[in-house]
């Protein structure tokens, strides 16, 4: 039940995020202007990038979910706990 209403939520995202290039434009930006290792909130996000913190939280966990996937099918169960504690 969980994985459908990522899916459902996944296309709501779609259809509400800005179409204009702005989350990538500011996290450009971000990336331009931030140190290496400093983190910057959901919200501090989504202003620069002109959307709510709701959708750049979204955005977050469906890409940890992602790398997580591919992590497991890529590395071995003893490597991928070593790794897991990076990914929270």
């Amino acid at each position: 039940m969980a994985s459908y209403c990522w899916r459902n939520m996944s296309k709501i995202i779609e259809r509400r995020l800005p179409k204009d290039g702005s989350i990538d434009a500011g996290l450009d930006v971000l990336g331009q202007i931030g140190e290496p290792g400093q983190t910057f909130s959901c919200g501090y996000i989504g202003r620069v990038c002109g959307c709510h913190r709701g959708y750049i939280s979204m955005i977050q966990r469906a890409a940890l979910r992602k790398l997580r996937r591919a992590l497991a099918r890529e590395v071995g169960a003893a490597e991928r706990g070593e790794l897991e504690g990076h990914l929270r």
